[in-house]
């Protein structure tokens, strides 16, 4: 199963025309970190999304082949947004149009989804990965439900913790969220527009 990676190092840059041997030169040299919820029967899903399913529907000893052979298969169902995931441009409307003001009712069909806007518009996100620690920046394990992160939040962390941000960087926040499934801190409006002088800074 393919899950989301972010890579921290020293010399990593934007990989944008990068030939194939600087690259994997660059991942000999770079740490990943698995940032994937791990998939269970039972796992926690939003309730107008479809759930996890799984299920070992051929045993082996089932079906025997004359020369003793054997074989197991399995099946499985999710929604799309189901565990760790990036949500599409087309994931959302308002007044009936797309981010990009087409009209919603002319790019859906229940046979083919959205034909705008949809996840493989997406370019691949390889980016340089900077962690602020704000649960540690309050002195706290998990941070409260109702928490706001907020800029201030963000310039005490890149200065406690001595980080250097760059245009095109990934920051993630830990939160201590990831342990639970059920309500987490949000972002404040404003922490949104952080660092709007960098080209693309992604949180």
């Amino acid at each position: 199963m393919l899950r989301p990676v972010a890579l921290r190092s020293a010399d990593c840059e934007v990989f944008s025309n990068i030939m194939t041997d600087q690259l994997l030169e660059l991942l000999q040299k770079a740490t990943i970190y698995d940032l994937a919820q791990p998939y269970f029967l039972g796992m926690p899903h939003h309730p107008v999304h479809p759930p996890f399913l799984y299920g070992l529907v051929k045993k082996h000893g089932e079906y025997v082949a004359p020369g003793g052979g054997s074989s197991a298969s399995e099946a499985l169902a999710l929604g799309a947004h189901v565990g760790t995931h990036i949500d599409a441009l087309c994931h959302f409307s308002r007044d009936g149009r797309l981010h990009d003001g087409a009209e919603v009712a002319h790019a859906q069909s229940n046979a083919f989804g959205l034909s705008r806007l949809s996840v493989d518009t997406i370019q691949p996100i390889f980016r340089h990965g900077v962690l602020l620690d704000i649960a540690g920046l309050e002195r706290v394990d998990v941070l409260p439900a109702d928490f706001t992160v907020t800029p201030e939040h963000l310039e005490r962390a890149v200065q406690s913790q001595g980080v250097q941000l760059r245009s095109g960087d990934v920051i993630l926040l830990r939160t201590g969220w990831a342990r639970y499934w059920a309500g987490l801190p949000c972002l404040g409006m404003c922490t949104c527009w952080w660092k709007k002088e960098f080209t693309s800074l992604n949180v």
